[in-house]
């Protein structure tokens, strides 16, 4: 996403299931941005489906939860901070253990609003589901429709 440039090529642009944001640096998600600027049509859409940031820190538990599938232990352990959500997972199996931890940024609606102040892509809706609801700070999604427009 932060390298792939296909210049005036695409009538539309899919980023969803919160697949940006696991970048080590918020730039990084400026890069892609601007990428995405550059790979489509004049005209053309980006549509960006995104965790809502706002109501997974509210709803959410310091909880550890340990599940054991066909003899193998899986102990899973979620928190967060300011910047990031991390999912901690240790899998144990019979002599064997293994622990990878998920990180994804808890980038927020103004955020995704800042990344295209600097392109050509003006947000045209905001959805807050996929039943195309608007969206809210109780919202399960954060659903930005994008169009890019040149000036």
């Amino acid at each position: 996403m932060r390298l792939f440039k296909k210049y005036n090529h695409y009538d539309m642009v899919l980023n969803l299931f919160t697949s940006i944001g696991y970048f080590k640096n918020k730039i990084d998600n400026q890069t892609v941005f601007i990428n995405i600027d550059h790979s489509l049509k004049n005209n053309g859409y980006f549509i960006i489906d995104f965790l809502n940031s706002l109501q997974v820190i509210r709803s959410f538990e310091n909880k550890e939860e340990i599940k054991v599938i066909q003899g193998i232990k899986f102990n899973i352990k979620k928190y967060y901070n300011n910047d990031f959500i991390f999912k901690k997972i240790c899998i144990t199996d019979k002599k064997n253990k293994f622990t990878f931890t998920e990180k994804v940024q808890l980038l927020k609606k103004e955020d995704f609003i800042k990344f295209a102040a600097k392109t050509n892509l003006k947000p045209v809706k905001v959805f807050g589901n996929y039943k195309l609801e608007k969206f809210n700070k109780d919202s399960n999604r954060l659903i930005m429709i994008f169009k890019k427009q040149i000036q």
